[in-house]
């Protein structure tokens, strides 16, 4: 029994915060095989942005607007519902994903097959994303993550001889200057 429907502020109550998700793995462990029964119980599952996503993927087989705002706040999450569910852009989730490098790297290649100007700060502190970056999305330099590949030997060099020879070349001279 739920006695926290009984309250006027549940939210103010001791351990209020871990119910939701417990709820939820209760319900999920009874009716996973039984869509009838978990539809009957979509504004719990809507609460929780794991099952949200695994109800709009395997239940629904598509969106799933009531746990949209669950779903947007973990990154990981709200990448697999924009490429599993939504085949594109998911804006309500995309904060979450720029703040993770490799979420943010992937999003752009695989989602917006372009720049993520809200997910570049993250992709520019991890040298491989910003190297890849800079190769797969922006076939140029990319100045925000220059710091983090040239702390990074192996892509500091890959970087100079794939990124910034062009740049050399086409001033007449080869160029090494970012190693």
């Amino acid at each position: 029994m739920n006695l926290y429907k009984f309250h006027s502020k549940p939210e103010s109550m001791e351990h209020y915060e871990f119910h939701c998700d417990t709820v939820v793995e209760v319900i999920w462990s009874n009716y996973e095989n039984n869509p009838v029964e978990l539809k009957k119980r979509e504004e719990a599952i809507a609460k929780n942005s794991e099952y949200a996503c695994v109800y709009a993927k395997e239940i629904l087989n598509d969106r799933f607007p009531l746990g949209e705002e669950a779903i947007a706040k973990d990154k990981h999450c709200a990448y697999y519902y924009a490429t599993d569910i939504l085949h594109g852009r998911f804006p309500l989730g995309e904060e979450a994903i720029a703040n993770d490098s490799r979420y943010a790297y992937y999003y752009a290649i695989d989602i917006l097959h372009g720049r993520f100007p809200l997910g570049e700060e993250a992709i520019a502190k991890v040298p491989y994303y910003a190297y890849h970056y800079a190769i797969d999305i922006l076939r140029g330099r990319f100045p925000l993550g220059e710091e983090a590949i040239s702390k990074d030997s192996v892509y500091a060099n890959w970087y100079a001889k794939e990124v910034i020879k062009d740049i050399g070349q086409s001033m007449g001279r080869h160029t090494n200057e970012f190693i």
